[in-house]
Formats: structure tokens, sequence, C-alpha cells
């Protein structure tokens, strides 16, 4: 879902939320052991090269036939790429993704949910510090009659990083040694 916003009587923008930045959790010599990894995602606005650049990059994808229908109905849509595209009509936007699967210490760093709370371990114990309100959002400019102007490239604004940052006296190195004598 999408909130509208005007400014004054000449313009609607239409916004859609990319990401919500989420603080980062440090072993003793600042190696991160959550936001470990990117993912980039896409703020596609509805026009038929950005449908066919998404279909270049997405292929056989499941999800590309709800994203098209999306399109061609008229709304824009974030979606997840597996590498970065240019085209008019499309802003990707690399961000860090908190629960990975290769988090060490993970029974002691813990889980977020869906909305980016902390549910488990380090994430849930200092989730005031972590988390935060701020998002980073698509927006993409509306015509008077309230449809997103097609081709538009999308504007990206908002919070850049995350919140606050927790260090930990875990040595990742060792850790890792440890897990992997442990798995075997």
């Amino acid at each position: 879902t999408g909130n509208i916003t005007s400014a004054g009587n000449t313009a609607s923008f239409y916004s859609l939320t990319l990401s919500r930045p989420r603080g980062t959790i440090y072993d003793c010599n600042g190696v991160p052991l959550n936001n470990r990894s990117e993912k980039i995602l896409a703020a596609v606005s509805p026009a038929p090269q950005t449908g066919a650049a998404l279909r270049s990059v997405l292929g056989d994808d499941p999800s590309l036939t709800g994203i098209l229908d999306r399109l061609r109905s008229g709304k824009p849509v974030i979606c997840e790429l597996p590498k970065i595209i240019e085209c008019d009509g499309i802003t990707c936007l690399s961000v860090t993704s908190a629960d990975t699967a290769d988090k060490p210490a993970v029974h002691t760093v813990g889980y977020t949910d869906s909305s980016g709370h902390g549910i488990t371990g380090l994430e849930a114990a200092f989730d005031s510090l972590l988390y935060s309100e701020k998002t980073t959002d698509a927006v993409f400019e509306m015509d008077g009659s309230g449809s997103v102007l097609g081709g538009k490239t999308p504007a990206i604004r908002g919070a850049e990083g995350g919140t606050g940052a927790l260090y930990t006296t875990i040595s990742e190195p060792i850790q890792r040694i440890t897990e992997e004598c442990c798995s075997g």
C-alpha cells in the first residue's frame, strides 16, 4: 500500500516504503553480526519499458506475473532483483538485510520479525536501540487525475543507515570456528 501526499495544488505524489533501516550488532572487532548481506530493491513505475527491463532480469521468476499485472493496472511496485538495472522508470537501491543464513551466534544475536522488531536474543533485548520508525521510500509523481506518471523515475527519500549500534564481546572468527566444530 502507498501513501498519497500533496504539495499545494500543483503536484501529488505516491509513496511506497522500500526499507526500514535497523541498527547493527557488532562483534568485539567491529564485524557486523547482523545486517551482513545486501539485497537489491527496485522501485518501478508503470511503463512498457519497465516491464521489459524486469522481464530481462527476472526471467521465469514466479513473482514476475504479479509484478507485471500491477504495473499494467497503472500501479507502481517495489520488487527484489538479482542485480541492479538501469532503465527510465526504475530506481534500484541496495539495502542491508538483518536476518541472513550466515549470521554467526544466531542463538545470541537473535532474529527480527516482518515488521523489523527484534523477537529473540540481542535483537529483542536491544530493540529500542536498533529499531527505527524511519523508512526509505520511493516517491512517484502523479498526474491531476491521481494516476502515477508512467516511465518517470521515482525519487528515493528518507533514512540512510540504521539507528543505533551495539558492540558485543563475541569474536566472529572464534564463533565461526566453534560453530564449525560443534556442527560436525
